[in-house]
């Protein structure tokens, strides 16, 4: 922060730029006509009167400040319904202490990935190649809110915009599922949704892995910001089966998007169940 000089007013000349020193509102005029153009010189005599000064907020040699979050989060590594059976998928795994959330347990329960772009590439009228992932990477970004206080996010586009494409996958640790052949693994699984960051409406698709039983991808789409309501809060999707190579995905193109709606990756927790939950989203749930 800069302590301004008593002298603010100086480049200010009714002749030079249409201002007027000493007035409320001494240089209104917003366009280039406000251009300082005449002659200047350096100050011989620095003092408060006509040179900024900083504004320290910590003196020098200060310890570094602790960390304090923006926005209201729940506890650390918070269980849907207090089910400390749930494996949670976070979007950083084996992540740094996230103000004081040292989430050591979570890293074996699965991974998360983000996919920018729709691995295709376009031929430019200069006859040059471009990937689609690099204009997605531009609006990545992360907020200190959510599960453990740490979600990535970007905006909503329209559902044919592929190269500001950005996927969101959950996968469970692949040793805790059953091969193809072998009844299936039945979760109940619920998305962590945050106070902020996150406000569109986003299709979370689940696919159940290669398997001989003939289930099929289903899909649910919610209101993230309908549904969190402003406060961190976890949503239940309810059961679904799962295979080797089981996961579930989310991306951020919906008709009718714009580039401002922000759509938020947050972590997923999978409840081992033996039976099935039906909810809103009507899973197409083919376990026995």
């Amino acid at each position: 922060m800069l302590n301004t000089p008593t002298s603010y007013d100086l480049f200010c000349d009714l002749s030079v730029n249409a201002g007027t020193p000493g007035a409320a509102d001494p240089c209104p005029t917003l366009d280039e006509q406000c251009r300082w153009t005449q002659s200047v010189t350096w100050i011989t005599d620095q003092q408060d009167g006509n040179s900024s000064t900083e504004n320290l907020a910590y003196s020098l040699g200060s310890g570094e400040p602790a960390l304090e979050s923006k926005y209201d989060h729940g506890p650390c590594i918070d269980y849907p319904n207090g089910d400390e059976t749930a494996l949670i998928v976070d979007n950083l795994g084996e992540h740094e202490n996230t103000y004081g959330c040292q989430d050591i347990v979570g890293a074996a329960d699965g991974k998360f990935t983000l996919q920018t772009g729709d691995n295709i590439t376009m031929q430019r009228d200069d006859t040059t190649w471009r990937a689609t992932p690099y204009f997605a990477q531009i609006d990545i970004h992360q907020l200190g809110a959510g599960y453990d206080n740490h979600i990535y996010f970007t905006h909503r586009y329209p559902a044919g915009d592929i190269f500001h494409k950005v996927t969101g996958r959950w996968e469970l640790n692949q040793a805790r599922l059953p091969a193809g052949d072998q009844p299936g693994k039945r979760y109940d699984v619920f998305a962590h949704l945050p106070s902020h960051g996150g406000e569109a409406i986003v299709k979370y698709s689940f696919i159940p892995g290669d398997n001989t039983e003939g289930a099929e991808a289903d899909y649910c789409r919610i209101n993230q910001g309908t549904r969190s309501n402003g406060s961190d809060t976890w949503f239940e999707f309810g059961t679904f089966t799962f295979w080797k190579g089981g996961r579930i995905e989310a991306d951020n193109l919906h008709d009718p998007g714009t580039g401002d709606a922000d759509v938020a990756f947050d972590a997923i927790a999978f409840v081992p169940h033996n039976s099935k939950v039906t909810t809103a989203c009507a899973l197409n749930d083919s376990g026995t």
